[in-house]
């Protein structure tokens, strides 16, 4: 369009994360007059339902297909007169690098949403070799981006920190659930997100003998490959009579009547968007004291925090908390109050600011 700046995203899959929650909620929700977003997605693993867009191309490559992928980037980039490229996960990083140089005057954006955090040697390598490539880096946390600067020795000056967002629930969808939660009969212990080791799901099951589980029940709504894993240790626990595995769920609002707290086990994260959801939807949290969240959780004040891998803290914070009106209260409270900070308004006013960045 003329006189508007023409953003291209190009994302490695259409499918479930943080990454494309973030993508989705800018298909949907992003509007300006001063630039114009278009998206491509190389993969639907999931074989998804795809929103409609005259914006929005997803494709099925192959996974390491990448010359399929370029020659109709290079066609796409061309016919719509992009201006900035915008990357995410990190296919979309080597397909920048390649792209490049086809494209000098296009100014390209990498979105460092924690591959960093787990990514070998090759990704840290080119990182560094080809940081100059980039306009700007947007890392989605402090931690990310200090991680970043020690693995690559990138310029913070080149480097944005934009954390994710969430939305405020509506007062009426608020009493709904804590009318549900008034009613039920034992305490739920929640787990939401992606079964896999950096996740540690693993050690909430373990917490669980030291917590009674007549008082209690435990809900995990996720999938992942640490799933067989997770319910084989509830087993050899014999805790798994208590659990209650809901498999992959669409989206945090269709189960969030069922936990009276939410557990984030993680031995790492880039920025767990679970957190803020949690909060916007009055739930207290219990989390570990993993490095990515300092900058925005308080212990005691908007969350309770656990030390990382060590079950029993976890299963003692769990029954302290259980058993604490006036802490669950506290933490419901100032949780809300923390989500508002974090808005999708916010979140896209950044972008187009660092789109038109001259």
């Amino acid at each position: 369009m003329k006189n508007k700046i023409n953003i291209l995203h190009i994302v490695d899959k259409y499918s479930y994360g943080g990454v494309e929650t973030i993508v989705g909620a800018l298909m949907s929700r992003f509007t300006s007059t001063k630039v114009v977003m278009s998206y491509v997605f190389l993969r639907n693993p999931n074989n998804q339902k795809i929103a409609e867009g005259s914006n929005l191309e997803v494709f099925d490559f192959a996974k390491y297909d990448f010359v399929l992928p370029l020659i109709f980037l290079v066609k796409y980039i061309k016919k719509n007169n992009i201006n900035v490229i915008h990357t995410h996960h990190q296919k979309g990083f080597f397909l920048s690098l390649i792209l490049k140089p086809f494209f000098s005057g296009i100014r390209f954006i990498h979105h460092e949403h924690g591959d960093i955090l787990y990514k070998g040697l090759i990704y840290r390598c080119f990182f560094r070799l080809r940081k100059k490539t980039f306009f700007k880096v947007i890392c989605v946390s402090d931690y990310v981006s200090d991680i970043l600067v020690k693995k690559t020795n990138i310029s913070r000056n080149s480097i944005a920190v934009l954390g994710s967002f969430v939305d405020p629930q509506p007062d009426a969808v608020l009493e709904k659930i804590f009318k549900t939660k008034a009613n039920r009969k034992n305490f739920a212990i929640g787990f939401l997100g992606r079964i896999s080791k950096v996740k540690g799901c693993i050690f909430l099951i373990r917490a669980l003998p030291y917590v009674d589980l007549d008082e209690y029940e435990v809900v995990i709504a996720g999938d992942g490959p640490e799933l067989e894993n997770i319910v084989s240790e509830a087993k050899k626990m014999m805790v798994f009579d208590h659990v209650n595995f809901l498999g992959r769920v669409n989206g945090f609002k269709n189960i969030a009547e069922q936990f009276d707290i939410i557990v984030i086990p993680s031995i790492s994260e880039a920025s767990p968007v679970v957190l803020l959801e949690a909060w916007s939807f009055g739930i207290p949290v219990i989390i570990s004291d993993i490095p990515s969240v300092q900058n925005i959780v308080k212990d005691r004040k908007n969350v309770l925090m656990f030390h990382s891998g060590n079950s029993r803290d976890l299963g003692e914070k769990i029954t302290e908390l259980a058993k604490n009106k006036p802490l669950i209260e506290l933490l419901r409270k100032n949780g809300l109050e923390e989500s508002k900070r974090h808005t999708f308004e916010e979140y896209a006013k950044f972008l187009e600011e660092t789109y038109i960045q001259k």
